[in-house]
């Protein structure tokens, strides 16, 4: 449980939902992470013996954590199941898992459903001149919305306002210009030149109006070309989180595929599920066929 996500409600949260796990006959062990990182080698270092599954309560970020503690650091390679209970600010992994992000609503919902497989893209990258693997929950950016949330953090104890903050002051207050960047979908060329902000993600569609999911093993990736500034910016984002509205702006494209190469943009990297500092330069490869894992049933 990460004690600090969002404006600090996982200490509330684990008492809503922990006597849920107990009255259910399940025997629960709590760990507590005291700073970026811990989730991670948590997940990395636990003895799984005995263990039927790890479950995150805090945001995306100790959610991604758990996931690549496990897929990448282990040493003995041993893998479990692993769900969410949100505790957050934007909570887009529970909410693409489950359609909410109501802890105690999840928290039945987890000690009911059967495990499901459900498969995660990574991302390769260059981490001091060696391939690394970072995997991905949601989705990840580049251009506007990973210098928005960096400038966020400054403003941490503000909880989710913090994203109003630094969305704004990214938008009045950058002097960049729109960052070069070369980018393509399955061999095909599909940026190349100055971007305002590409995207991609497993839930996103090619209509978000239609809410229908890219094709298996596929990924919805989306470019915003220089036309597309201010609350043009904010409208369309709307669009493709909630599926209200169909995207007619011409200055966003949306390509489905398997395998995206990406060289270039702005500040040299992407956010990971609304995380910076983890893969901080170009080039970078998405592959959607990335790993599969065993999670706590989601509404699908």
């Amino acid at each position: 449980m990460n004690p600090t996500s969002g404006a600090g409600n996982g200490p509330k949260i684990l008492e809503d939902v922990l006597p849920i796990f107990l009255n259910a006959n399940h025997k629960v062990t709590v760990n507590l992470t005291k700073r970026k990182g811990d989730a991670r080698e948590l997940a990395a270092s636990l003895n799984l013996t005995g263990i039927a599954g790890i479950i995150s309560i805090g945001g995306d970020g100790t959610f991604s954590e758990v996931l690549n503690g496990l897929l990448s650091d282990r040493p003995d390679g041993k893998e479990v199941a692993i769900g969410i209970i949100p505790a957050g600010c934007g909570n887009a992994i529970a909410h693409e898992m489950w359609g909410t992000d109501n802890a105690v609503d999840i928290a039945y919902q987890l000690i009911k459903r059967p495990l499901v497989k459900k498969t995660f893209p990574k991302i390769r990258y260059m981490d001091k001149d060696r391939e690394a693997i970072y995997y991905l929950c949601c989705y990840f950016t580049s251009g506007f919305i990973p210098n928005a949330i960096e400038r966020a953090e400054e403003w941490r104890w503000a909880g989710s306002f913090r994203y109003h903050i630094g969305f704004s002051a990214e938008m009045l207050l950058s002097e960049e210009t729109n960052p070069s960047a070369q980018i393509v979908v399955d061999s095909t060329l599909v940026a190349d030149g100055p971007i305002t902000l590409f995207l991609g993600g497993r839930n996103f569609s090619l209509d978000p109006s239609t809410k229908s999911p890219p094709k298996p093993n596929s990924m919805t990736f989306v470019v915003f070309d220089p036309s597309v500034t201010g609350l043009a910016i904010f409208e369309n984002i709307g669009k493709l989180l909630t599926g209200e509205g169909k995207i007619e702006d011409g200055g966003v494209k949306l390509f489905e595929g398997q395998v995206c190469d990406i060289r270039g943009g702005r500040r040299e990297g992407v956010s990971v599920d609304g995380e910076v500092g983890i893969v901080n330069s170009t080039p970078i490869r998405v592959e959607a066929n990335g790993a599969t894992v065993m999670v706590f049933g989601t509404r699908n």
